[in-house]
């Protein structure tokens, strides 16, 4: 007998071979699995294994049982992708041994393996080793962290490539992104597409989705910005396009827009970001201004044959500009430039923009207190409002407030003012944790208020000459047009300019979130600031959006009046609020019939149909369904348009604040108070009028009466 032949006897007498392989499979130190293959009863072909024997090490690196209940793929699906069973599968067919590795991270596993496969009789034995299981080598440890620093920043770039389409989608103006030299729509915003209506855009060379703009200039500017890089701005250009793709004739449309070449990362231009927004009702209302000037200038010959006619006239041109000089007032006093936040109760700087150091004279420092950066202020009082913010947690207007401040050219106080906001700044608890502050320097705008003093000095002399010679009162009414000219140029300037630094606040409080770390954002007292911040700002646009308004509003009298139908425009504001609508799930119940049409300016009768549905909606009550109805009929001398809703309603012996500007009766929802009074001021200029009937917890109704066309009953 050889000695093969003796080893193996003495091996059986010495380890009993029905014992001996299962003490190495609990001794071993290396996970064991043996499989036995699964085949598809139709093709025979092998599509899954089952385990057979899970041996001790095996089940403590892969946190199975003795004998797992699932097939393979059942535990480990991403398996197949990862190539794990095709060479389980392919080992097993060929009947030679094989090894593999695979760095798994999937299916609830993060680690490298080793693995070994052998076939035997009809079934499959595989070795693996777990780095998991012994210390990592440092190439593998560094080749995770590369990965987990890999995967970060692909969701960090997911997250900002996601947040980047959302604001362009949410945007209020039009945006588009060209793709390749033929400018082949990739992106387009809902604003964008409305310029065409429903017709097909992505995917389509401009010249190809717009074909009516050949002939125009638009191709070969995009051209050149694709081929030079250098970004093409256009201002008020007419862009004639077929807006409800009737094929008839093309929109006349006025816009402002910037062709903007966008690079990939290598440099190269890849396309052209597209930003535009429309400008033809500010060009529109240019001429009627124009058109209304002329208009005076005939009403001037007339005032000169009329004496008593053109003093009062004199008299409501002197009424519209007090009312004037005092909603600019008003604006101003809300607007801040200036912006710092405080902390505790001896007001600590936790935060402040350039132009609030450019105020202090480049004197703040973040952890200083307001009376060490302004030692000047504190006699003045001003320290003494904070505290009283501080304790009250009301906040603090100061309008045209003088002020003795350093200046840093001379060294010296000087004599200023300003126009501030003291806003506290309040915990979940409902306690002061600091205070918000908005500083604007008026000193400016006191100057040009005395400018309109002396204006109005001069118009009273002018009226004063008016009254003694009719022979000179050509030309006071003349030098009293030109102060109108002046005062309205002077308001509208103001309002305009009003927008710049808004957005530079805007634009800084942008950059500053780009700058400040995770860690500093995420921050309680950090995240409620820049809310706060970022909230008075967006309140402020709409405010001088609504000065703009109402401005326009004062000199619309003699609006183009037209046939309009008042359910197609129902139909329309519906469209605009269907957010609004499903957000708080009101129901509409629309019956107009008695009023197909009503003569009135179209524009007007749309601003007065949104206020009313939207303001509906907007006071609702939570505790029940919203139900709205709108009813139209006719009396003897007026169309009577209402709007009925089951809402909040309101205290009506507070009804001398409802139609004034800026007054409102609930402050529990987002609002300006300027709605009501655009409605009110429009229906006076046309010789109609507004009820109101309300009950509060109930709800109210809201009645316009629209006048006959002339000759109509």
């Amino acid at each position: 007998m050889s000695d093969t032949v003796a080893f193996t006897i003495d091996a059986e007498d010495t380890f009993q071979p029905e014992a001996l392989l299962h003490n190495i499979l609990e001794v071993s130190l290396t996970g064991i699995l043996l499989f036995k293959p699964v085949y598809d009863p139709k093709s025979g072909e092998i599509t899954d294994l089952e385990y057979v024997l899970v041996n001790a090490a095996a089940q403590r690196m892969l946190q199975l049982p003795e004998r797992p209940d699932k097939t393979f793929l059942q535990l480990y699906p991403n398996a197949l992708e990862k190539g794990v069973f095709s060479f389980y599968r392919d080992t097993f067919l060929s009947g030679k041994p094989a090894s593999h590795e695979v760095d798994y991270q999937f299916d609830g596993l993060n680690n490298f393996f080793k693995i070994a496969a052998r076939r035997s009789g009809n079934g499959l034995a595989v070795s693996f080793t777990d780095t998991a299981d012994h210390e990592r080598s440092s190439v593998e440890l560094a080749l995770r962290e590369s990965q987990e620093r890999e995967r970060a920043a692909l969701a960090e770039a997911d997250l900002q490539r996601h947040k980047f389409h959302r604001v362009i989608m949410e945007a209020p103006a039009m945006f588009c992104i060209f793709e390749g030299p033929d400018h082949v729509f990739k992106l387009v915003n809902p604003p964008y597409q409305q310029l065409v209506g429903d017709r097909p855009l992505l995917g389509k060379p401009i010249a190809e989705a717009m074909p009516e703009l050949d002939g125009q200039p638009f191709y070969a500017h995009l051209d050149k910005v694709y081929r030079t890089g250098e970004s093409f701005y256009a201002h008020e250009m007419l862009v004639p396009l077929d807006h409800d793709n009737s094929g008839g004739a093309l929109g006349q449309n006025y816009y402002n827009f910037i062709y903007q070449a966008t690079r990939n990362l290598k440099g190269e231009i890849d396309g052209i970001l597209v930003f535009a927004y429309d400008v033809t009702t500010q060009i529109t209302a240019r001429k009627q201004v124009q058109q209304l000037n002329q208009q005076l200038e005939a009403r001037v010959l007339e005032r000169t044959k009329q004496l008593e006619a053109a003093l009062q006239e004199t008299e409501n041109q002197r009424e519209k500009l007090r009312e004037q000089k005092s909603l600019l007032q008003r604006i101003l006093g809300q607007v801040p430039a200036s912006i710092a936040t405080l902390t505790g109760p001896q007001h600590r700087y936790t935060f402040f923009n350039s132009s609030y150091q450019q105020l202090s004279g480049n004197r703040t420092k973040v952890g200083r207190t307001v009376a060490e950066v302004f030692p000047e202020v504190v006699e003045q009082g001003f320290v003494d409002l904070l505290d009283k913010v501080y304790t009250s947690g009301e906040p603090f207007i100061g309008v045209e407030m003088p002020a003795m401040l350093y200046d840093a050219a001379t060294g010296k106080p000087e004599q200023q003012y300003v126009d501030f906001i003291y806003q506290p700044l309040m915990d979940e608890r409902n306690q002061t944790l600091g205070i918000l502050t908005f500083i604007l320097d008026a000193t400016e705008k006191v100057r040009a208020r005395q400018q309109v003093q002396q204006l109005n000095e001069e118009l009273t002399v002018a009226n004063a000459a008016l009254q003694s010679s009719i022979t000179n009162l050509g030309t006071s009414n003349e030098q009293l047009i030109r102060t109108n000219v002046d005062l309205d140029n002077f308001i509208y300037t103001a309002s305009h300019d009003l927008k710049a630094p808004i957005l530079n606040i805007e634009g800084l409080m942008e950059a500053l979130v780009d700058q400040l770390g995770p860690d500093t954002l995420q921050t309680e007292v950090m995240k409620r600031t820049m809310d706060l911040i970022l909230g008075s700002v967006q309140r402020f646009k709409r405010t001088i959006e609504h000065l703009t308004e109402i401005t326009k509003l004062q000199k619309e009298n003699n609006s183009q009046v037209e046939p309009v139908s008042l359910e197609t425009m129902l139909t329309d504001v519906k469209s605009d609020l269907v957010p609004v609508i499903k957000e708080v799930q009101a129901e509409l119940d629309i019956d107009v019939s008695a009023c197909p049409t009503i003569s009135f300016s179209e524009k007007n009768l749309r601003s007065i149909v949104y206020n009313l549905l939207s303001n509906a909606l907007k006071y609702h009550a939570p505790e029940r369904s919203l139900l709205i109805q709108v009813r139209c009929y006719a009396t003897a001398s007026f169309q009577v348009f209402s709007v009925q809703d089951n809402g909040l309603g309101m205290d009506l012996t507070r009804e001398h604040k409802l139609f004034k500007m800026f007054k409102r009766l609930h402050d529990h929802v987002e609002g300006t108070g300027i709605g009501l009074y655009m409605v009110k001021k429009i229906m006076e200029n046309a010789g109609g009028k507004i009820e109101v009937e309300s009950t509060v917890g109930e709800g109210s109704v809201f009645r316009v009466y629209f006048p006959h066309p002339s000759g109509q009953a």
